[in-house]
């Protein structure tokens, strides 16, 4: 794709070019300031224009391919390129073709840490127009400029804001109570610890359950996962034993201050209910555990 693009502009614009490899300092330069998407608010003359680009590492980094779009007085055209190292010029060298049939091409001769300068040469609206350009860096953003036509064009280019992270803290949220480390005493002397903890940004609940006997010896311990399972819609404890037996079992919120769970199959099922601020318990009648925070 990269060598089409360069062979067609630099056969229009009568500028033969040589594409290698990039050196390693140009990829560092181009990761940090030029991979991503982006938003541009800029003006040619006076003139507002606004659009969208896209800039992504092509095969083994060997070019970098771009589109987007711009909106000209309610006119909407695409656009796209490439850029790659001209290795006989020692030059960064970007390709530009445009649904209005404009072509551009850009040698960036100076590659400075905050300014990139270099000559843009190419058609904008059908004629063709030679100037210096220049591009500023900041952290998260970018400012270009060059002229064409006669007119100075000014573009702001912005990091695209990333969308919000999908988060199930919500349907969580009431789990906040068990947060902690928890003890029991089984009538047989094991001791239960149970913790629980806030992971992945407070999307899940990692916990772990473990049994020791009078003298320490462990007797079991499950390494578990709470969170929303979006298909069955449910909050689910996802759970693996020392011996590597899973077991899936849902948990649900009951009124006064219970929470039952269930084991997938239905075959298993336990009741948790909230005594005071500092414990709880599980099960019922003789069987009942009571729980208290360490």
């Amino acid at each position: 794709m990269l060598g089409t693009a360069v062979l067609l502009v630099a056969s229009i614009l009568g500028q033969p070019v040589e594409i290698t490899k990039m050196p390693a300092d140009v990829i560092k330069q181009i990761d940090e300031k030029v991979i991503g998407d982006w938003v541009l608010e800029s003006t040619h003359g006076e003139t507002p224009i606004t659009g969208e680009e896209s800039w992504n590492w092509g095969k083994d980094r060997s070019c970098v391919i771009f589109s987007g779009f711009s909106t000209v007085e309610g006119k909407k055209s695409t656009y796209g390129g490439a850029m790659g190292w001209d290795g006989k010029a020692k030059t960064l060298v970007s390709y530009f073709f445009s649904s209005d049939g404009d072509v551009g091409t850009t040698r960036w001769t100076g590659l400075g840490a905050e300014k990139w300068t270099g000559e843009w040469v190419g058609t904008y609206q059908g004629q063709m127009s030679k100037s210096t350009a220049m591009l500023e860096f900041t952290k998260e953003q970018k400012r270009y400029e060059d002229t064409t036509n006669g007119k100075a064009y000014v573009a702001i280019i912005k990091r695209k804001p990333k969308p919000p992270t999908p988060s199930n803290h919500e349907k969580l949220k009431d789990l906040n109570f068990f947060i902690g480390t928890w003890e029991a005493q089984q009538e047989d002397g094991v001791t239960l610890t149970w913790t629980f903890e806030w992971a992945v940004d407070k999307n899940m609940i990692k916990n772990q359950i473990t049994g020791k006997d009078r003298d320490g010896t462990m007797t079991f311990s499950n390494l578990e996962m709470l969170g929303w399972d979006a298909e069955a819609r449910r909050i689910t404890n996802w759970c693996f034993n020392e011996r590597g037996q899973p077991v899936t079992f849902y948990w649900a919120r009951c009124p006064d201050n219970k929470w039952e769970g269930w084991t997938a199959d239905s075959k298993i099922s336990w009741e948790f209910t909230i005594v005071d601020g500092n414990s709880w318990s599980m099960g019922s009648g003789p069987d009942k555990i009571v729980f208290k925070r360490k």
